[in-house]
């Protein structure tokens, strides 16, 4: 991962797994990461978005914070 964003921890099949160096993300994971706003766009290039996923709840949640803080 890029500097400045950090995957805090995994969830794989009801199981939080706090990764290591060696942790692979497997289809179905879900995942929590820890970044700046501004890091989200390079977030995007490194995970398929679902429509309805939380990555893509969490990009549009940030893209309305960031039309509202241009006002």
């Amino acid at each position: 991962m890029p500097k400045g964003i950090i995957i805090g921890s995994l969830v794989r099949h009801g199981e939080v797994i706090i990764p290591k160096g060696n942790t692979t993300i497997k289809p179905g994971d879900r995942i929590v990461v820890f970044c700046l706003s501004e890091d989200l766009q390079t977030l995007r290039l490194f995970f398929k978005v679902q429509k309805g996923g939380i990555l893509n709840e969490l990009w549009n949640r940030a893209k309305g914070t960031r039309e509202h803080s241009n006002n």
